[in-house]
């Protein structure tokens, strides 16, 4: 006869087994949705009225500045740029 032990070790096994698969055909399906999506769509072209410029300056209000060195945030400050610099 079985035993309960040898039983156990056995669920264990093919509990094992079956995560494998589960994660093998989890991987199966990523890369075939990845292999047949397409490009996305192209941006539509712009009116005469877009894309006005260069301007003298550019002026963005009321923004908060992230340094990136760990400091906490700064804001709202405004920012100018002149002439694209």
């Amino acid at each position: 006869m079985f035993s309960s032990q040898n039983s156990q070790t056995n669920y264990f096994q093919i509990a094992r087994i079956m995560r494998i698969c589960v994660l093998v055909l989890m991987l199966v399906l990523v890369f075939v949705a990845l292999a047949y999506a397409g490009p996305g769509e192209k941006a539509p072209t712009r009116a005469a009225t877009e894309g006005s410029g260069p301007h003298a300056e550019l002026i963005l209000r009321s923004v908060n500045i992230i340094n990136g060195e760990g400091a906490p945030m700064r804001g709202p400050v405004d920012i100018v740029v002149k002439k694209n610099a």
